[in-house]
């Protein structure tokens, strides 16, 4: 299974040279398993993917705040006529997911439907599980205002754990229980924990609380995205300094 994380930046993108190292746009990872494409949200990171020729590409959204959605408009692979795309999301608000897009992709936000592009999306309610070739993939809510969804992908010998929009607290028991087994936690550490007494209810976490749930869990390795936009590449470093954690840059490449 490999990762590529196109976008690690929350709540808006940012640039600017004070923004190189760790990069400005919002949420997206890639994930590659045989000829599976998944793609977990579509923040403006995924403007950048180059879609593989010749694979079932599948769109994962957490949830649907502009920073998780913004790229959508400009993904290539919608450009690509007959290119199949199915995209998943869990209904909010007595809204149906594609009732939610369908609101964005329409003037005057946007002058083209997503029925309008060369591509064929389809656009689906979130079940329980989904199975895409050898990646099992299963869900549970995140604590976030509006609602979110973490997502855990399974492949035979790997597991990996995506949790991004998430607010430490009540949930934290059963997100451990529901990350067991997976090799990799990426974890919402948008604040130092300094930040966070300022910002609860913002329905974000600390790297801190990420590593109390990974150790809960049983995992080793945790890395931290959702970036916060007003954080420089130097005051980053020194975060990341201190978490004594991993926090990914956009473009980062790796197999688990």
């Amino acid at each position: 299974m490999q990762l590529e994380f196109l976008g690690t930046r929350g709540s808006m993108p940012v640039s600017g040279k004070q923004y190189s190292e760790f990069g400005g746009a919002t949420t997206c990872v890639r994930i590659l398993s045989g000829n599976q494409e998944i793609y977990i949200d579509g923040g403006t990171g995924i403007v950048d993917a180059v879609p593989q020729p010749d694979t079932e590409i599948t769109i994962f959204l957490t949830h649907m705040h502009l920073d998780h959605i913004l790229g959508l408009p400009f993904f290539k692979a919608f450009m690509e006529s007959g290119r199949k795309i199915n995209i998943y999301g869990k209904a909010r608000k007595n809204k149906s997911v594609e009732e939610i897009l369908d609101e964005l992709f329409r003037p005057p936000f946007w002058p083209v439907r997503l029925s309008g592009y060369p591509a064929a999306i389809k656009v689906y309610d979130l079940p329980e599980q989904l199975k895409l070739g050898d990646v099992t993939l299963t869900n549970m809510e995140s604590k976030h205002p509006g609602g979110s969804t973490v997502f855990k992908l399974e492949e035979p010998g790997a597991a990996f754990v995506y949790v991004t929009d998430y607010e430490h607290g009540d949930r934290d028991k059963e997100l451990a229980d529901f990350a067991k087994g997976a090799s990799l936690l990426v974890y919402d550490g948008q604040y130092s924990a300094e930040e966070y007494e300022k910002h609860k209810g913002f329905g974000h976490s600390t790297p801190d609380k990420g590593l109390e749930i990974a150790k809960a869990a049983g995992i080793e390795k945790m890395y931290i995205t959702h970036h916060n936009p007003v954080h420089s590449d130097e005051s980053m470093r020194e975060i990341e300094r201190k978490a004594g954690v991993h926090f990914l840059r956009c473009g980062e490449i790796f197999n688990i």
